[in-house]
């Protein structure tokens, strides 16, 4: 039983959740400094709203690498640990009618139909990231689109869900957030490589290769600070965005481990690293927000 447990809980990978934690904290933090609103029941709604929508996805991800083949060495398959391709995509698709429904209440109790449209935006990428005829991720477009889906998007909405307004500053806050989600994604690749390479999943590592691929993964974590920068030089972030600074160090440490080990099996331990950068960040930016 423990080892069971244990196994599950590796496949759900729970770290990796925050990625719904920080888009509606950081969106949820700037409604307050704009306009000083703020509902909690309106924040965990938004929260669950798109935390479901994350597990959907990624069983339905399992479920069609399944039909694929692409997942036969995966350690971390929900479809290999349950036996049972079908009960996966119920699940999947469970928690899309769950993030959906979460959306629908949100949006009739919102001004206008800003949360329909962004909600109807996200759910199309969301199930046609693998599921066909486009499987996004199997034309390397998984990173463009969770860039989007889990930054601008996602914070954008919930600072819409909080305040009934969209201001230009979510949008420059919710860019560094984006480009550190899509570097999880990439660096998630790696371990993946050989498997995706075989039956053509032709994500940005298979298309690039290994050297080329770490390089635009440290350039995505460079570029969510750099945009940081600039968007304090033109007074787009409150001064106390620069705190977020603080998490450079690791952002350092992740990027100097990565070039190292791009050629071996060690790059994945930047994995559980990058996931800590961009929750800190994204923390540090949400926390600026309110004392702001």
């Amino acid at each position: 039983m423990g080892r069971k447990f244990k196994q599950f809980y590796r496949t759900f990978n729970l770290p990796i959740y925050t990625a719904a934690v920080i888009p509606v904290l950081l969106g949820s933090s700037i409604a307050y400094y704009d306009q000083k609103l703020f509902d909690l029941g309106r924040f965990f709604l938004a929260f669950f709203g798109l935390l479901f929508l994350q597990i959907a996805v990624n069983l339905a991800n399992d479920y069609f690498d399944s039909k694929t083949g692409v997942d036969e060495q995966k350690k971390d398959s929900f479809v290999l640990l349950v036996k049972n391709s079908k009960v996966i995509l119920y699940f999947s698709l469970f928690f899309f009618i769950l993030g959906g429904v979460i959306g629908l209440y949100l949006d009739f109790t919102s001004q206008k139909h800003v949360i329909l449209l962004i909600g109807f935006i996200g759910f199309v990428i969301a199930f046609f990231y693998s599921a066909p005829p486009l499987r996004l991720s199997y034309l390397g477009m998984g990173e463009p689109v969770t860039f989007l889906c889990f930054g601008p998007l996602a914070v954008m909405a919930a600072e819409f869900v909080q305040s009934q307004h969209i201001s230009s500053t979510s949008f420059w806050a919710s860019v560094p957030i984006g480009f550190l989600v899509a570097a999880i994604l990439l660096i998630h690749h790696f371990p993946q490589y050989e498997e995706d390479k075989k039956y053509q999943k032709n994500n940005p590592l298979v298309r690039w290769g290994k050297k080329r691929a770490a390089l635009v993964f440290i350039y995505l974590i460079l570029a969510a600070y750099l945009w940081i920068f600039l968007s304090l030089l033109l007074g787009k972030l409150p001064l106390a965005s620069m705190f977020s600074f603080i998490t450079f160090p690791m952002a350092a440490r992740i990027i100097f481990s990565t070039w190292k080990n791009k050629e071996n099996q060690n790059i994945f331990k930047a994995k559980p690293l990058t996931i800590k950068l961009h929750f800190f960040t994204g923390l540090v930016l949400a926390i600026g927000f309110l004392f702001s």
